[in-house]
C-alpha cells in the first residue's frame, strides 16, 4: 500500500453502521474489504480453499481490543448476534439444563408443598418457562433473547426417572420380615441407612447448588 493511499485512509479511517456495514461509499467499502481479506490471507497462510488461518488471525486482532470497543463492534455484526451468540448460548442452557443444580431445582417444585401429583407439577412448571405474548392465544416458551429459551425444569417423565435412579437403600418385605398375615403387601426401609443417607444427601451433595 502507497504512502499517498495510507494518509487518504487515515483521513478516512473504517467505521461501521448499525447493520456492520462499511460507512460511506459501497465500492470503497468492498474495496477495503478484499484489501483486507487479501492482506490476512497473505500474513496467516490462508488460501482461497481454506480461508480459516485468515479468520483466525483476524479474530486474534479481534480478541486484543478493549472489551468496550469489542463489545460495540460485536453488536455491529447481526449475524453474530442473532445466528453465532444464540446457538453458543442454547448449548450452554441444554448443558444446564442436564446438570445436577437443575434436577435440584425441578425436585424442589415436586415437593414444594407436599409431593405434588404429575398435574400438579406440571401446573407449577408451565408458568416457569411458557407465556402467552400479547395479542397472541398461542402460549410459547420464554426466552431470554431470540431463539433462546430460559432454562427448563426436568419434565415430569424425566424427573421421575431421575429420582428412581437414586440409591435410597434396601427395600424389604413387609410380609416376610414383620407382618405375617397383612392383606396387602409393603415395603419398609431401614430407618437409620435411610437416615444416613439423607443426612449425605442435605450436608454434601446440597453443596453444590448453594
Amino acid at each position: 500500500m502507497s504512502a499517498d493511499l495510507i494518509i487518504r485512509r487515515q483521513l478516512s479511517p473504517t467505521s461501521l453502521n448499525d447493520d456492520g456495514k462499511i460507512m460511506g461509499a459501497t465500492r470503497s467499502g468492498r474495496r477495503r474489504k478484499q484489501q483486507t481479506k487479501t492482506a490476512a490471507m497473505q500474513i496467516h497462510g490462508a488460501t482461497a480453499n481454506n480461508m480459516l488461518p485468515a479468520y483466525e488471525g483476524l479474530l486474534s486482532v479481534l480478541n486484543s481490543a478493549p472489551l468496550s470497543d469489542l463489545k460495540n463492534i460485536v453488536v455491529k455484526s447481526p449475524k453474530v448476534v442473532k445466528k453465532v451468540i444464540p446457538k453458543i448460548v442454547r448449548k450452554n442452557i441444554t448443558d444446564f439444563e442436564n446438570t445436577k443444580v437443575n434436577f435440584t431445582r425441578s425436585v424442589n417444585a415436586l415437593y414444594r408443598d407436599g409431593i405434588a401429583s404429575k398435574a400438579k407439577y406440571c401446573q407449577i412448571r408451565s408458568p416457569l418457562i411458557m407465556h402467552t405474548k400479547e395479542n397472541d392465544s398461542h402460549r410459547k416458551h420464554m426466552e431470554v433473547m431470540q431463539n433462546v429459551h430460559i432454562p427448563r425444569l426436568l419434565t415430569y417423565q424425566k424427573l421421575v426417572r431421575e429420582i428412581n435412579k437414586i440409591d435410597n437403600g434396601t427395600l424389604h418385605d413387609v410380609r416376610e420380615t414383620l407382618c405375617n398375615g397383612l392383606r396387602e403387601e409393603e415395603k419398609y426401609r431401614d430407618l437409620s441407612e435411610y437416615l444416613l443417607r439423607l443426612v449425605k444427601f442435605y450436608l454434601l451433595d446440597r453443596k453444590s447448588v448453594v
